[in-house]
């Protein structure tokens, strides 16, 4: 088996997240607003559901170019925070609504409005231990656009 980078300490991850790379800093679209890689970077905002209820949380995910992960931090309803960091060589496949409906469950489906189904990811990855069944991580993402962004 390959080896697998060994994911940096998550105090060193979230340094290196927080960070505005000089060269993202000035970059902006045509209406002055930040462009999706720099917000990437300082952390976007999304929606998660759960698989099992399709409950909804809120969340922030950053993209890490330099470590190669995506961190995914929430607050259970507990009050617990969660981080979540998916190395992006483990990632196997993400799925988007332009794949079909019949490549998620149908009760996720069910749970969404027409609108919020155009902005769905779902992020299918492994786990460390190659015996792991694939988990899956749905997404709402702010707009299609900003999903395709993602992609």
């Amino acid at each position: 088996l390959p080896t697998l980078p060994v994911p940096m300490s998550l105090g060193n991850l979230e340094h290196l997240c927080a960070l505005e790379p000089p060269h993202l800093k000035a970059t902006t679209d045509g209406d002055g607003r930040v462009d999706f890689a720099t917000s990437a970077v300082a952390g976007r905002r999304c929606t998660l559901l759960s698989e099992s209820t399709c409950a909804r949380s809120e969340a922030r995910y950053f993209a890490d170019a330099i470590s190669s992960q995506i961190m995914v931090k929430t607050t259970e309803r507990t009050g617990r925070r969660v981080t979540m960091i998916i190395p992006t060589i483990l990632i196997e496949d993400i799925w988007t609504i332009d794949d079909g409906e019949e490549c998620f469950p149908r009760h996720i489906m069910e749970s969404l409005t027409s609108e919020e189904k155009e902005r769905l990811l779902m992020v299918e990855h492994i786990e460390v231990d190659p015996y792991a069944e694939p988990t899956n991580t749905y997404v709402l993402e702010a707009s299609r656009s900003a999903r395709n962004a993602l992609l």
